[in-house]
């Protein structure tokens, strides 16, 4: 009965944790667009998202690999280019710190495409949070909607 139990405790844990959600906020400071990426450390782990990067060795590079090869930003229509800042660990969450490597006039739109994690975990959720001049928002993208647009 007791292992019962530890396995109903289980099944209820994961079909309900508010875990497979990875925070992206984008804001601007002296002109550069900074990218803060966070995410549960030991999920980003279990994801083993690249064979040919050692994720236990160089977490931060190989996460900020992963978001530069499925996540892009256009503003104005023009793709703004990251570069790894910084990163850390903190409770238990990687933040990894990106920053634009051209500086950026007005902001007069944005598209944002976001495909990371779908590929592991279909029901996978990008929370997007916006803090760009006029663009103070926040989404979630999900597989099928992997995409916003603001003019």
């Amino acid at each position: 009965m007791k292992i019962l139990g530890f396995i109903l405790s289980l099944v209820y844990l994961f079909a309900f944790h508010a875990g497979h959600t990875a925070e992206y906020t984008y804001s601007m400071e002296d002109k550069h667009i900074n990218l803060n990426f966070s995410i549960d450390k030991d999920e980003f782990l279990m994801f083993n998202l690249d064979n040919n990067c050692n994720t236990k060795a160089m977490i931060a590079f190989c996460a900020s690999r992963y978001l530069l090869s499925k996540s892009m930003l256009m503003v104005n229509g023009n793709e703004v280019k990251f570069e790894l800042d910084n990163s850390f660990v903190q409770e238990e969450h990687l933040v990894v710190n990106l920053r634009s490597v051209d500086t950026i006039g007005s902001v007069d739109n944005i598209e944002i495409y976001n495909h990371c994690f779908f590929e592991v975990y279909p029901n996978y959720r990008n929370r997007i949070i916006l803090d760009l001049e006029a663009y103070q928002r926040s989404y979630v993208l999900t597989q099928g909607k992997e995409s916003i647009f603001l003019p």
